[in-house]
């Protein structure tokens, strides 16, 4: 600071600093819309299966539809079930991503070797 005020260049270096941030800012605007984006989109996939699984769950009971296992109607109970069921295994998927690129990584890895 005190080279670029011995000089007299301060309006010159705030300037270029300046410029160096707005094109960072307008970086960082893009990255979180995008992200934005793709959280709201998730969200929406997300919330709209729970729409989905209900509405169906009420159909099948409105319908007297038999569950396979038992032969009993289908109850409230047993559309709930279904409907953890199915929310425990999508964690249980997304959890598994990560260890897919792991594998996909390790493969490419060995495809030199073997």
């Amino acid at each position: 600071i005190k080279t670029v005020t011995a000089f007299g260049r301060q309006d010159f270096v705030e300037e270029k600093y300046s410029t160096q941030l707005d094109a960072a800012k307008q970086g960082g605007i893009l990255v979180a819309l995008i992200l934005g984006c793709a959280f709201a989109a998730f969200q929406g996939i997300y919330f709209l299966n729970y729409a989905l699984g209900f509405y169906f769950g009420a159909q099948f009971i409105n319908d007297n539809v038999e569950v396979l296992t038992t032969g009993d109607d289908y109850n409230v109970g047993s559309v709930v079930s279904v409907f953890f069921v199915v929310l425990v295994a999508t964690f249980a998927l997304g959890q598994a991503g990560p260890s897919l690129k792991i594998f996909l990584e390790a493969r490419l890895a060995g495809s030199g070797v073997f």
